[in-house]
């Protein structure tokens, strides 16, 4: 089940510690999960990680186009990353609010920029 506290707003800007991902990771149990990695090559690998530790914790992994959850892993080093990660999160909001997907979990360098425009985002 989608934990409901983040899964009732369109995103949860906030990047978790390891213990809070693992707590997330169960509320992904039989869900379609579905993860867009943006930029860095660290992104890929923290990406890999955590979809090894959702699919252990019974997610059911997908492509983010047929998935009902997502998790999108922002970077925010340079402008035009920045911007293609909001520009995602927001295409993905949008989404949310039309009903087409369930939930969206933000993470990576990008929320810990730009928490303010995140939350603004999130309010649309």
């Amino acid at each position: 089940m989608v934990d409901p506290e983040w899964s009732s707003a369109p995103i949860k800007p906030k990047s978790l510690s390891g213990a809070e991902l693992h707590s997330l990771h169960s509320s992904f149990k039989g869900k379609r999960l579905g993860i867009i990695t943006l930029g860095c090559a660290r992104n890929t690998v923290d990406s890999e990680k955590i979809l090894q530790e959702a699919c252990e914790a019974g997610a059911l992994i997908s492509s983010p186009e047929k998935a009902s959850v997502i998790l999108v892993n922002t970077c925010a080093f340079t402008q035009e990353a920045k911007e293609e990660s909001l520009g995602v999160i927001s295409e993905l909001a949008l989404l949310k609010k039309r009903g087409k997907i369930e939930g969206i979990f933000v993470h990576g360098c990008l929320v810990e920029r730009y928490a303010q425009v995140l939350k603004k985002i999130s309010k649309r």
